[in-house]
């Protein structure tokens, strides 16, 4: 095609095909002028657009009318896929003119067939109006020709059954539910199929929706037939059993109102009830057990009851609610299936550890046969000491694989425990690892800091210089505390190494947890205390006690050089003035060097309250002097420090676990 007529028909420009034969006019898709047009609107600006061109167009040319492209598809395909409803009332309109009456015989010939007209994939104009959810086209194609039933197209689907399955969708639901009532309600005989002998009914049930309108279109359909109810399609389902097996409870409820018989019909892959399916997906279908209690006596081909799909897919208290509450299905719990295993022997062999809670919580009434044997001559209990049971296994983890209808799989078993996969028991293993290595080093610091005390000790009596001060107590009951928790993490996490706890993972889970809680406390223990103080005891001697905001073992800090070193650096003589009140603490981090910031503990000789000049005492903390504190500024500031370390103990490893859990 030539750009310029190109363009020209993407903008309307109707000049350039006055004089030229315009059925020729074709892309090399033979997409028409018509097509190009009616692709190229802009649906937002579509009430001001013209459709003034379509018009002419088809006044001079009738033929492009119905003129297919590449793909079978009719201006009318096109204007119904973008949603262009003025552009379908125009090409309708068209069609019941003389000109195009007498391209076929009968009154009105040309504007059915251009309405039931298809493209290559068997999809009329209102297969498309449907599947891109255009109400406004749909209720003008439904309306210019109600008694068209709209037959599948080429993948088994007839716009009601599109309409109903895309319901699903959230966005689209309730427009979709719109187009089921109009279908519904226009059309004198509208057509229900879907693939695999599916209806739109099945569409329905299978969808799951938090809003109610799923179970609008459910009661919508079967008000239009009813007789869909029992409609099963290739795999034997019925509306029922697509409702059960999603979940959809507001449908079951409605669909078993209708007719309750639905839910005694078997699948034709294994027989399989409804209540068979929404067992095996992990949930108690109420609704089908309280209308039909003796269904539970159903069972499949392999002849698993209830309580087979039960001990395997539900939860540890829905399946305790199952039997406390339905003495029914209680009842079953020593039938056999077609290789002689109870569903006792499913649960030893998956869960064992709720095997015995159920033992303890059963009514004494109901007898649990734990010597019953199956057909390779293994009961109950031997199955409980074994602890390879492979070709059970994976015969019960084949029906988890989806295969037809089984999107999700025959059965959704549950993960017990007592049976994490491997990738999960590497994961606690690198978890275990480096907690263990965390808790180690957290201990060997607190044990050494045990016995190598800040200040020293008394040789004579053999107690510490500083024992009577409140801030050595606190490292002493930090310290303390940590080195416990951090010791009971390493004993928790040997408890795992070694597997002394088999009974169930939920007690190494426990285990694992308490290792991580008592590893993070410990931390905050370790590093709570925050108290930079040095203890002038006398004039002879200076006893470190904190410093950086840590306590680290005993190191030889000469304190006279520092001092010497700072006051000679501002040109002041050591011996010259005294200050006018003598120190009592001072702030030793403000004269220690960075590299030496770390060396905080020691006995060393003091300088005299007279080596230190009234300069040094006014000079300010950070300019690397000393700061001296009276006796009631430093309680005040030892009391604010044992605050704060009892805070950050007691936080610390809260707002770790905060920030683990998250991550």
């Amino acid at each position: 095609m030539d750009p310029q007529l190109y363009d020209a028909a993407v903008k309307g420009n109707i000049e350039p095909f006055t004089a030229r034969e315009l059925d020729s006019i074709v892309t090399p898709n033979k997409n028409t002028i018509l097509h190009i047009n009616i692709r190229s609107r802009n649906r937002s600006s579509m009430e001001t657009a013209s459709t003034k061109f379509v018009e002419d167009i088809l006044d001079r040319c009738p033929s492009l009318l119905l003129q297919v492209n590449a793909k079978a598809e009719t201006p009318l395909h096109v204007a119904a896929k973008y949603g262009h409803s003025d552009m379908v009332e125009v090409l309708i309109k068209s069609s019941a003119k003389p000109q195009h009456e007498e391209l076929e015989s009968g009154r009105g010939a040309a504007k059915r067939m251009l309405i039931r007209m298809t493209n290559n994939e068997g999809d009329t104009a209102l297969h498309e109006a449907v599947k891109y959810k255009h109400l406004d086209v749909v209720k003008i194609l439904t309306r210019e020709d109600p008694d068209f039933s709209y037959s599948s197209n080429k993948r088994g689907q007839t716009p009601l059954y599109i309409a109903a399955a895309a319901v699903k969708f959230y966005p689209t639901a309730k427009k979709s539910l719109e187009i089921v009532v109009e279908i519904l309600e226009t059309c004198t005989s509208p057509a229900y199929e879907g693939p695999d002998q599916m209806t739109a009914l099945h569409a329905a049930a299978a969808a799951r929706n938090e809003n109610r309108l799923v179970l609008d279109i459910t009661r919508k359909i079967l008000e239009k037939k009813k007789s869909l109810i029992k409609e099963r399609d290739r795999y034997g389902w019925t509306p029922l059993h697509y409702a059960a097996y999603h979940r959809n409870r507001e449908s079951m409820e409605t669909l078993l109102e209708c007719d309750i018989s639905t839910a005694y019909i078997g699948d034709k892959h294994r027989k399989m009830t409804p209540l068979h399916l929404a067992i095996g997906q992990g949930y108690i279908p109420r609704e089908i057990i309280s209308r039909c209690p003796d269904c539970c006596e159903f069972v499949d081909e392999r002849r698993w009851n209830v309580l087979h799909f039960a001990v395997l897919s539900l939860s540890d208290k829905n399946l305790k609610t199952l039997l406390k509450e339905y003495p029914l299905i209680r009842n079953l719990i020593n039938d056999k299936d077609v290789d002689g295993n109870t569903p006792l022997h499913l649960l030893a062999t998956f869960h064992r550890g709720l095997l015995w809670e159920i033992m303890e919580d059963i009514d004494e009434d109901i007898f649990l046969d734990l010597d019953i044997v199956n057909n390779q001559n293994m009961s109950v209990h031997g199955m409980m000491r074994k602890s390879d049971h492979g070709q059970l296994e994976q015969e019960i983890l084949k029906l988890e694989g989806p295969s037809g209808p089984y999107q999700r799989g025959v059965v959704k078993v549950r993960k017990g425990y007592d049976e994490f996969d491997e990738k999960v028991k590497k994961e606690y293993e690198k978890v275990k690892e480096s907690h263990l290595i965390v808790a180690a080093l957290i201990a060997t610091v607190t044990f050494t800091a045990a016995f190598t005390l800040p200040g020293g000790v008394i040789q004579d009596e053999g107690t510490a210089i500083l024992s009577k001060k409140a801030a050595f107590q606190a490292f002493v009951i930090t310290d303390a505390i940590a080195m416990v928790l951090s010791l009971s993490a390493v004993f928790a996490y040997s408890l795992l190494s070694v597997q002394i706890v088999m009974a169930t993972s939920e007690k190494s889970f426990l285990l694992l947890a308490y290792g991580g809680l008592s590893t993070v406390m410990a931390m905050g223990a370790m590093t709570s205390y925050r108290s930079p103080l040095v203890d002038i005891k006398d004039d002879n001697d200076v006893k470190f006690l904190l410093c950086e905001d840590r306590i680290i073992p005993q190191v030889g800090v000469t304190l006279v050089k520092k001092v010497d070193q700072h006051l000679e650096a501002r040109g002041a003589d050591v011996h010259d003035v005294q200050p006018p009140v003598p120190p009592t603490y001072v702030k030793p981090t403000h004269f220690a060097s960075a590299s030496e910031g770390n060396q905080v503990f020691g006995s060393v000789p003091a300088t005299q309250p007279s080596q230190c000049t009234s300069t040094v005492q006014s000079t300010e903390i950070g300019e690397g002097c000393p700061t001296y504190y009276s006796d009631d500024q430093a309680l005040s500031h030892l009391t604010k420090n044992l605050l704060m370390g009892v805070r950050s103990m007691i936080f610390s490893p809260i707002w770790n676990m905060i920030v683990v859990l998250i991550a």
